[in-house]
């Protein structure tokens, strides 16, 4: 049991890293230095106090299976760096038992125009089909032969700042006892500033209430930053 649950750890680090790492303000106005805006991302981005029953966990430096999901994103740098970037910021929050994780990132662009360019690529019509097969790709080189029923949706949310897009994946994994995942990603652009929040449950989904209650949290302090 304790080896099935380092599987399920690894392969959940492993996709908040790949998957959830966010992104994404012309004009003639100044652009904040780089360390000014990392440390606005850090102070935006999920807290304790956001998920109070949650405990925060130590991201686990990876790029395994990365390249897949830069090809659907057109390695636009504001996505791919999404957490990892000079002007960014990520924090990700877990139960004991490692059954739910609610991850965020912050990218501040150096323009709002290079953000809204950033998130066009999210809302491209073939996005869906190239974002599912890089999940297919990434469970295979972790757990093949152990995940069946892979499915990536487009999945309707309240509109929050400038521009809001969702996915939710769901799977059925078979480690030591079956397990149905559901994994979503709400990504979100407040001005020049890119957001992301996901989650995984393992037997469950979020709360819609919930899960906008995270985003509004995050997008608030972006909108104030």
């Amino acid at each position: 049991m304790a080896r099935a649950r380092s599987q399920q750890r690894r392969l959940l680090v492993g996709l908040v890293l790949t998957m959830a790492l966010v992104a994404c303000g012309g004009g003639d106005e100044k652009v904040p230095a780089a360390a000014e805006d990392k440390a606005q991302a850090e102070r935006i981005v999920l807290t304790e106090a956001d998920v109070p029953d949650l405990t925060r966990t130590e991201e686990e430096d990876s790029d395994d299976g990365s390249e897949p999901f830069q090809k659907c994103l057109n390695d636009n740098v504001l996505l791919t760096k999404l957490g990892d970037g000079p002007r960014s910021a990520e924090s990700s929050f877990g139960n004991e038992d490692e059954t739910i994780v609610r991850a965020s990132a912050v990218n501040l662009a150096e323009s709002e125009g290079d953000a809204m360019a950033a998130f066009a690529e999210l809302n491209r019509a073939n996005f869906v089909g190239c974002f599912e097969e890089a999940v297919r790709t990434a469970f295979e080189e972790e757990l093949s032969g152990s995940f069946s029923n892979l499915e990536v949706i487009k999945l309707p949310v309240e509109k929050v700042g400038d521009d809001t897009v969702a996915f939710r994946t769901t799977l059925d994994l078979e480690l030591v006892r079956s397990l149905a995942l559901s994994l979503d990603y709400v990504f979100f652009r407040v001005g020049r500033g890119l957001g992301v929040l996901f989650s995984v449950d393992v037997d469950g989904t979020l709360d819609a209430a919930e899960r906008t209650r995270l985003v509004k949290a995050i997008a608030g302090r972006l909108e104030d930053a």
